[in-house]
């Protein structure tokens, strides 16, 4: 006597132990993939940006000699530096001073301490304004943010201007943490950290001022900059 064909619901009583098997298993395998990958060596990365930035020299830039500044210890204590690149210089014709900082960290993380909203803030400064912009230095376009800061003490009033950008190893640049921070939620790419750049001035300077020593300095500081761009493959 023939039987019964199965009706549909017997049927998936039959295939849904087996097939929710397989979806377990590949959901566990893309897991895997996506967060349990071991990483990418960063090590020799980090050594050749540390090694760039020990080469770096920039103490004469035009008019304009530069000094090597050393990190505060408690800069060096938040951020954890792998490497990094401080220097004031002054105008031999005017007296006018800049500075310039370069951080690079291998935790991409350890740069939001030292951001300028935050640091600055942290330190009595008030911010008084942001202005996204952009820069050409070498025949690239470079996104920052113009920040200002505002002092007032009792023995004087003060603004400064915090030029500031982000490195990351994939050889992008940003304006402000948000590239960072994207940066760093990557399994794979976190580890390679992320770069910080500042250059400082009195506000009271003319923007032609400003851009011209800034485009200056970038692209003395080229070498180090392309070294930190070089750690992955978009």
């Amino acid at each position: 006597m023939t039987k019964p064909p199965a009706s549909r619901s017997g049927l998936w009583k039959v295939a849904a132990p087996p097939a929710l098997t397989l979806l377990l298993l590949g959901g566990a395998l893309a897991d895997k993939v996506k967060y349990h990958l071991p990483p990418a060596d960063a090590a020799p990365y980090h050594a050749r940006v540390k090694a760039a930035a020990d080469a770096l020299t920039m103490f004469n830039v035009g008019p304009w000699i530069g000094t090597r500044q050393d990190l505060p210890p408690a800069a060096v204590r938040l951020l954890h530096p792998n490497t990094s690149v401080s220097r004031q210089y002054q105008d031999v014709r005017t007296g006018r001073t800049a500075s310039l900082l370069i951080v690079q960290c291998e935790d991409a993380r350890d740069l939001i301490g030292h951001y300028p909203p935050v640091c600055y803030v942290a330190h009595g400064w008030s911010l008084r304004s942001k202005v996204p912009t952009e820069r050409e230095v070498a025949g690239e376009t470079i996104p920052l943010t113009q920040y200002t800061f505002t002092s007032s003490r009792m023995d004087r009033s003060s603004e400064l201007r915090v030029d500031n950008f982000m490195v990351l190893p994939d050889g992008q640049m940003g304006r402000d943490m948000d590239s960072v921070e994207a940066a760093a939620q990557n399994y794979r790419r976190k580890f390679f950290g992320a770069a910080q750049v500042q250059f400082i001035t009195d506000a009271e300077w003319g923007e032609a001022e400003r851009e011209d020593l800034f485009r200056q300095l970038i692209e003395a500081a080229g070498p180090l900059l392309h070294e930190m761009r070089s750690g992955v493959k978009q």
